[in-house]
C-alpha cells in the first residue's frame, strides 16, 4: 500500500506545475473583475477527471497510478484552456498586455527581493 501512495504523489507531483499554473491565471482574472472565467477552468478539471478516473483506473487497469494520470491530465488541460483564453485575452484587449507586463515586473522585483 505504502508503494502504491509513493506512486501516487510522485505522478501528482509531475502536475504540480499545472495546478499552480491555472490557479495564478485565475488570479489574475479575479484580480481584473472576472471571476466567472476561473471557474470554467476548474469545472473543467472536475468534469475531465471524473470521466478520466474510472476509464485509467479500471479499463485501462492502471489502478492507483490511473488516477494519478487522470488528475495530471485534467489540470494540464484546464492549463492549456487558461492559456488559451489568456492569449485570447491580449489579441482582443491590447490594454490587457500592459496589465500583465506590469504583474511580471513586479513579481520578480518581489522576487529579487527575496533572492537578496
Amino acid at each position: 500500500m505504502m508503494m502504491e501512495a509513493v506512486s501516487y504523489l510522485q505522478i501528482n507531483f509531475l502536475g504540480i506545475l499545472f495546478l499552480f499554473g491555472c490557479n495564478f491565471i485565475g488570479t489574475i482574472f479575479r484580480t481584473l473583475g472576472n471571476s466567472k472565467t476561473p471557474l470554467y477552468f476548474v469545472s473543467l478539471a472536475v468534469v475531465l477527471n471524473t470521466v478520466l478516473d474510472p476509464l485509467f483506473i479500471h479499463t485501462f487497469q492502471w489502478g492507483i497510478d490511473g488516477a494519478a494520470y487522470a488528475t495530471v491530465a485534467a489540470q494540464g488541460a484546464a492549463f492549456l484552456y487558461g492559456l488559451i483564453v489568456s492569449i485570447r485575452l491580449f489579441i482582443t484587449n491590447p490594454g490587457a498586455v500592459s496589465f500583465w507586463r506590469r504583474i511580471y515586473h513586479d513579481h520578480f522585483f518581489f522576487l529579487s527581493v527575496l533572492g537578496d
